[in-house]
């Protein structure tokens, strides 16, 4: 008799219980407030052909899909850089070689851009392919002090165009 009435206190128990509140997550605000700096897609080409004058081959393709870009300080992106592992991957010419280095680096700055699991504006860094001092593929950036900088993804180096960087062909982000 005593297992009767356990198994019915048990089915009430049950039917009685009070389950969790499941409260669903608050949808991401598409412009999170953010104090860095923020350029629109025709300030950055601005600021590219400006600053790169004289590198830009004449045929220059530079594509920017994205309407605006947050551009961070020089020690945001030095933190990123040694948060990434793309300088420790392994140069397989032909098969993880220069542009996969960039597109890797640029893709580590993508996931960057969500900020505890808001996006914001994507950064201001894209892959620039050209005669950066023999036919390479590094990264550009602009960072909050409105300077174009190069970085290469091989190493983490951060550095202004170099006099040999030259027939710039593609920037894109």
């Amino acid at each position: 008799m005593s297992k009767i009435w356990s198994n019915i206190i048990n089915a009430f128990k049950r039917l009685f219980k009070k389950e969790p509140v499941v409260v669903p997550p608050t949808p991401p605000d598409p412009n999170p407030p953010d104090l860095g700096v923020y350029l629109t897609q025709k300030e950055v080409k601005a600021k590219l052909r400006e600053q790169l004058a004289g590198k830009l081959s004449m045929t220059v393709s530079i594509y920017l899909p994205d309407e605006r870009f947050y551009c961070p300080s020089l020690k945001y992106v030095e933190k990123v850089l040694a948060d990434t592992l793309v300088d420790r991957m392994k140069y397989i010419e032909g098969t993880n070689d220069c542009d996969d280095f960039a597109w890797l680096l640029k893709a580590e700055f993508v996931k960057d851009a969500y900020r505890r699991g808001v996006r914001r504006a994507p950064h201001c860094l894209g892959v620039v392919h050209g005669l950066l001092s023999t036919p390479h593929a590094i990264n550009f950036m602009i960072t909050d002090d409105m300077v174009v900088r190069f970085c290469e993804p091989q190493t983490d180096a951060v550095f202004l165009p170099r006099e040999t960087d030259k027939n710039i062909w593609l920037l894109l982000s």
